[in-house]
Order: structure tokens, then sequence, then C-alpha cells
């Protein structure tokens, strides 16, 4: 097979494999894709690029021009990030609900007590961040997203003043916010499926035609064999290998 129908088969499989895994992949599984495909390792900074790109993270990868790791070294992060947020919120002083109440009171007054009830409030994002545990979003994005939807919920507040009633209005903006970022980014890796698939159909029909032809097929050739449009055709060209900025020399 071409080296570079070679290289397209090997990415277009890489990004299938990261749709079932969440978006994520290993370093070992990325070299094996590409073993005895490309010798230069530069390359391999071309396709984390390429896969950063569609949102596909990579565990135990260090950039050799960057000191800032990928996904490994954000995981880490990640945790010291969540391990610190926690720390900080238990040194809020925790309110009663009398204090709550007397909170919102102020608050639907007209007073500028905005920052105080939100930090008192904030737990309520982490009571309901573990619902969404093994979901395709950090535990960091979850914090993030869930202090939106809480101040959202603040902000959109016209209730009355009723503590539970308050509590309730804010719990559902932050369930929506969580739920819409999960969303996209299942939307995100559903995309990536699609991409995966179109470029795995545009794989066999270089191989089938050029096998018929005798020769590589054209770009319309292709198009009539697939029944896409020229330029849909060359955007999952773009994708495979465009996108890499990678030419024939490199893959020969």
């Amino acid at each position: 097979m071409d080296r570079k129908l070679e290289f397209n088969k090997a990415l277009s499989n890489l990004v299938e494999l990261a749709a079932e895994k969440s978006n994520t992949l290993t370093m070992d599984e990325i070299h094996n894709a590409f073993n005895g495909i490309i010798e230069d390792e530069s390359l391999y900074n071309h396709i984390f690029k390429y896969l950063a790109e569609n949102k596909i993270s990579i565990t135990e990868y260090i950039d050799n021009n960057s000191s800032k790791q990928q996904s490994g070294a954000d995981s880490l992060l990640e945790k010291k990030f969540v391990e610190m947020y926690k720390s900080e919120l238990s040194s809020i002083e925790t309110a009663g609900r009398e204090e709550h109440a007397l909170l919102l009171e102020r608050f639907l007054n007209g007073e500028d007590v905005f920052n105080e009830i939100s930090e008192k409030n904030l737990h309520l994002v982490m009571d309901i961040i573990p619902e969404y545990s093994g979901e395709p979003v950090t535990t960091g994005d979850l914090i993030q997203e869930g202090n939106l939807g809480l101040i959202e919920g603040i902000l959109n507040y016209k209730g009355a003043n009723d503590i539970d009633e308050f509590h309730s209005h804010l719990k559902s903006y932050i369930h929506n916010a969580i739920k819409d970022a999960i969303d996209e980014q299942n939307s995100a890796e559903r995309v990536g499926k699609h991409a995966a698939d179109r470029a795995n159909a545009l794989d066999h029909a270089a191989v089938q035609l050029a096998e018929d032809l005798e020769r590589q097929p054209t770009l319309s050739e292709l198009s009539d064999y697939l029944s896409l449009p020229e330029d849909e055709v060359e955007k999952v060209m773009k994708m495979s290998l465009d996108a890499l900025t990678l030419d024939g020399d490199d893959l020969e």
C-alpha cells in the first residue's frame, strides 16, 4: 500500500479509537498506529497538534517544544486544581439557614451582597458534581461550568424569599450548565466519529480505484466513487494530510 494511504488509514483508525475512549489516547496507541509508517520522530508533534485541535487528549505526552505536558500533565494539574479548590472551599465559613435567608432577603432587596451569597452557595456545585462522575468532562471543567450555572442562577432568581425554593432554583441552573458541557463534549465525539468514518471510506475508495485503474485516482474519480462533492472529498483529505502539513517526502 502507498505510504500516504497507510498514513491516512492509521490516522483515521486512531481517531476512531479515540472516539471509543472518550476522546483520549495513550502514547503507546499513537506510536503503534504509525509503527513502520513514519520514522522521523519530529512528525509526531504534527500529529499531536492535529489531535489536540480535534479535542483528543493524549496521556503521557510531553511536547519537546514546551515544558507543558498535555493530557498526562493536565490530569496532574487537574488533580492539584481540584485539591486546591476544595481546600479553599473548606476555608469558607458555612452559613446556616437563618444566615442564608437573611442574605437572600438582602439580595432581593437590591443590596450588593452578590459575592457573599454566591460564595456561601458554592458548596451546592460540589454536592452535585459526583452525580456526573465518569462523564467525558474533567472535574475541573465540571466545577467551572457548575459555578457559571450557579452565578447565572443567582442573577436570574426572581422568586420569593424562600431558601428552599432558592436552592432548588440554583441546583436546576447548576445541573443544566453541567449537562450542556457534557452534551457539547459528546457532540464533539460524534463529530470525530463521523470524520473517522469518512476518512475510512476515502481510504477504501483510494485503494479500490488504484487497483482498478492501476494508477492513483483523481479527485474527480474519488468524488464519483464516493458520491460526494469534490469539495467534501477535499475536506476529508485535508483532515488526514494537509492539516498535518506533511508532504510526500515525509512519508516515503
